[in-house]
């Protein structure tokens, strides 16, 4: 009988204080040019759901920092989203819809049987999506407009919005 399903791990990759972070800069000139609202900054950072396999501590430390982030200019973070209601703001995210081929997640995949040196199980799955935090003088029905109308292929993404 199988045992008990793991949990999925999240890792996130976000730029360094300092970095540049060019697809938060190319979001916020484009929801300010072409959408016409008052965002004020834009960060990002991108986000990996790794679920059906069990992975130690080290192996989740070993994946953050030689598979899923550049260290160079990115941080990680493992299970801890990298923004909070301290950083205020809208926390917007746009992944795949089920059913639709995540080509990131699936080259992720070989990645990490590279950087573990073990054949992953049948079933392992990493699903990406890309986090924003969206800062400045914005309605939840803006925040939605940037995801529907600039951020989201709502024919093959689905989106989330959250006040921060």
């Amino acid at each position: 009988m199988p045992g008990p399903v793991p949990k999925p791990t999240k890792f996130y990759a976000f730029f360094k204080p300092g970095a540049r972070d060019a697809a938060g800069s190319a979001a916020l000139f484009s929801i300010k040019e072409d959408l016409r609202l008052p965002a004020k900054s834009v960060r990002t950072a991108d986000a990996y759901s790794v679920s059906g396999i069990v992975l130690s501590s080290a192996e989740r430390q070993k994946l953050a920092k030689f598979m899923f982030s550049d260290s160079v200019v990115q941080d990680y973070s493992i299970d801890k989203p990298p923004f909070s209601k301290k950083d205020g703001g809208w926390l917007l995210e746009v992944g795949f819809k089920p059913g639709v081929t995540d080509n990131v997640g699936l080259t992720s995949l070989i990645g990490m049987a590279d950087v573990l040196g073990r054949r992953l199980p049948q079933g392992t799955a990493v699903r990406t999506s890309i986090q924003y935090c969206v800062k400045g003088p914005l309605s939840k029905l803006q925040a939605e407009k940037i995801c529907s109308g600039l951020l989201a292929n709502p024919v093959i993404q689905d989106y989330s919005v959250k006040k921060l």
